[in-house]
This record gives structure tokens, C-alpha cells and sequence, in this order.
């Protein structure tokens, strides 16, 4: 019985995933530096926004394992911000109107004449015959 309790705990720096309330989330432990500056083991608590489904199980565990090569490689955010999911909705600003320029407006006729003269030195003689 010893040795089914031993392989069923995690070892103490890995990234674990909980089902809570359906939801899946991650917990691990990791040191921090507290503003006295005295060096504290914190537990870190992520929601990772899928549901206990295989394929939640799947993006769950891609998350587990970049917060663990994070915090291998000593690259660990404790903000978290790195690890939340980017929001799917994001605030647009309005498009303000533009007031109408100060340059010419022409007609349809000015703009041909114009387009015409433009094109002239493009195209062959024989078009304009």
C-alpha cells in the first residue's frame, strides 16, 4: 500500500492538473522573494479556462509543461500573465469621421480628362486615334 501512495503523489516541483468544478486548473508550488526579501515557497493556483475534456486534458497539460520549462529554465512569471489565455474579445476603438479635405473635388468628366492625359504617354498613338 506504501508504494501505491508514493507513485500517486507528484514530485514536489511539477505542475499539476486539478479538475475543480468540472474545470480544469493548474497548481504548483514555486520560491518567491517576498518584499522583506525573505525567500518563500508560494502556491500558485491557474485556471486554465477548459473543461475536463480530452481535449481540455490536452491544452491543460501544453500549459503544464510550458510553466514547467519556465520555471526549469528559471524563467518563471509569477504575475501569471504569461500563462492566461488571451482574451477572444477585445475592445475596438470607434473610427472617428474625418472631416472632408481641402483639396479639388472633380466631376466625372474632370476626372476622365484628367485620367486620359495620365495615361497618354503609357499606351500607343493608335489607341487615341
Amino acid at each position: 500500500m506504501e508504494s501505491q501512495k508514493s507513485q500517486s503523489i507528484a514530485p514536489r516541483r511539477s505542475v499539476q492538473i486539478k479538475n475543480s468544478n468540472g474545470s480544469l486548473q493548474l497548481v504548483f508550488s514555486h520560491p518567491i522573494i517576498t518584499p522583506t526579501g525573505e525567500l518563500k515557497t508560494k502556491r500558485f493556483y491557474l485556471s486554465t479556462g477548459q473543461y475536463d475534456t480530452p481535449l481540455g486534458r490536452h491544452q491543460a497539460s501544453t500549459l503544464a509543461a510550458k510553466i514547467q520549462r519556465d520555471i526549469d529554465y528559471g524563467e518563471f512569471d509569477a504575475s501569471l500573465v504569461k500563462y492566461k489565455p488571451a482574451a477572444s474579445l477585445t475592445t475596438v476603438t470607434p473610427i472617428t469621421s474625418v472631416p472632408p479635405s481641402a483639396t479639388p473635388q472633380f466631376d466625372l468628366g474632370e476626372l476622365w480628362e484628367k485620367y486620359t492625359e495620365f495615361k497618354k504617354p503609357q499606351v500607343s498613338p493608335s489607341t487615341y486615334a
